[in-house]
C-alpha cells in the first residue's frame, strides 16, 4: 500500500491475472468465457485488465464454477472475506503479499516440492461454528 493507504494497481489485479491465467490454460477465448457465464465480453476484460477489481461474490461463484477454481480463491483475490473455508496457497500468497510473478511461482514451486517431500496435507475443512479450540 502506499502512504494513503490505497493498494497500488499492481496489488489489485492480482485477481485479474489469476482469472485470465485459468482461462489460457484451459484454452478459453475471453469471447467464450463471457457467453459461457452471460456476461458482456467487456466486463470479463475489465476484470482481467484490473479496471473492475471486485466483481460480485455471485459474479466470481459463475467464473469458478467455469473455470473449475475454488470460490474461496476468488474471493480472497478480489479482497472478500472468504465464506467457510481458507484460499488454497497460491492465492493466499497473491492475496497477502506483494511479489512478483517469479517470486509467487517459486515461492508456489518450493512450497509443492516441501509438500511432496514430506507428505504434507490440508487440514479438514470444519463446519462452521465447530472449530477446534487448540
Amino acid at each position: 500500500m502506499d502512504e494513503t493507504g490505497h493498494k497500488k494497481k499492481q496489488e489489485i489485479n492480482q485477481l485479474g491475472k489469476y482469472i485470465r491465467n485459468a482461462r489460457m490454460d484451459r484454452g478459453i477465448s475471453l469471447r467464450r468465457l463471457a457467453d459461457q457465464l452471460h456476461m458482456h465480453h467487456s466486463y470479463m476484460s475489465r476484470i482481467e485488465s484490473g479496471a473492475l477489481m471486485q466483481p460480485s461474490p455471485e459474479k466470481l461463484q459463475r467464473i469458478a464454477e467455469i473455470l473449475d477454481l475454488k470460490f474461496s480463491d476468488l474471493c480472497a483475490l478480489a479482497g472478500y472475506q472468504a465464506p467457510e473455508e481458507l484460499p488454497s496457497f497460491g492465492p493466499y500468497l497473491r492475496a497477502k503479499y506483494n511479489m512478483s510473478d517469479e517470486d509467487h511461482r517459486r515461492l508456489f514451486e518450493y512450497f509443492m516440492l516441501l509438500r511432496d517431500h514430506h507428505g504434507i496435507t490440508e487440514r479438514p475443512q470444519h463446519p462452521k461454528g465447530n472449530s477446534d479450540q487448540h
